[in-house]
């Protein structure tokens, strides 16, 4: 009785569909994630210049899905759509081409793009993006997205992060080509690389980096930065005492 039960549980598992690679990475696909969000931003500029004032009423949309990670994989994909509204379009955008010389700068042009486009893989300690993405390092002084402008600065790259051990990140990207907040025009092609490694002191927080940039235009035109900061706070009776203390060396 046993054995024949057995032989029946055997023969209903073979009978069973297996799951394939194909229905999970449907599974995967379909079972992501939508975001997305609006912001409506004015803008006044009244500058002591020949040009005339700037008035600037936008629109930013971002809508975006990420799939359900599948063997560590997922992928990422993000529209960002940038609109006048009402009108208020009293102002110039310089390197997008937008009424040049008439008005004082509002950064911030009308555009639809991909904002970001990458695929993700994360196991363990390791995690690597490639593809077009936000990359920040620190705050955000020398490699930021430059969030307050309406077309925010993302940048097609390889990115790999590694946490050894509890306190210590180590990260590397290499970037092929800057997408900058004046619209597609306006992005430049670039062979960057940057490096940053931060480790928690009992002191505070160390950074080391180098941020070594080059606009790939067949000039000598490479921008180096290497540095280091210190930041942490240390407790002043009922108060907080935040400090941060930063050495860096910039060549051109």
């Amino acid at each position: 009785m046993k054995r024949s039960m057995y032989t029946s549980l055997v023969l209903a598992s073979l009978a069973a569909p297996m799951p394939t690679m194909a229905d999970s990475l449907t599974d995967a696909i379909t079972g992501g994630k939508t975001s997305g969000d609006f912001r409506l931003r004015y803008e006044e500029v009244d500058q002591d210049n020949t040009l005339k004032n700037a008035s600037a009423l936008t629109l930013r949309t971002r809508l975006g899905y990420t799939t359900a990670e599948l063997e560590g994989f997922s992928a990422t994909v993000e529209m960002e759509d940038v609109r006048i509204v009402g009108g208020q379009d009293s102002y110039t955008v310089g390197p997008a081409g937008f009424k040049v010389g008439e008005h004082s700068v509002v950064a911030d042009p009308e555009v639809t793009e991909l904002d970001q486009g990458f695929v993700k893989y994360k196991k363990g300690m390791f995690t690597a993006k490639v593809g077009r993405q936000v990359i920040t390092y620190d705050g955000h002084r020398f490699v930021g997205h430059v969030g307050w402008r309406q077309d925010r600065q993302t940048f097609d790259a390889a990115r790999f992060d590694l946490k050894p051990m509890e306190g210590v990140s180590l990260s590397y990207a290499y970037l092929d080509q800057r997408n900058r907040i004046f619209a597609e025009a306006a992005d430049f092609d670039s062979k960057d690389h940057l490096l940053n490694a931060a480790i928690d002191t009992p002191i505070g927080k160390l950074v080391v980096y180098s941020y070594m940039l080059e606009v790939d235009n067949g000039t000598d035109n490479a921008r180096d930065t290497v540095g280091a900061s210190l930041s942490g706070g240390v407790d002043v009776g009922k108060a907080k005492l935040l400090y941060t203390v930063e050495l860096a060396s910039q060549e051109f």
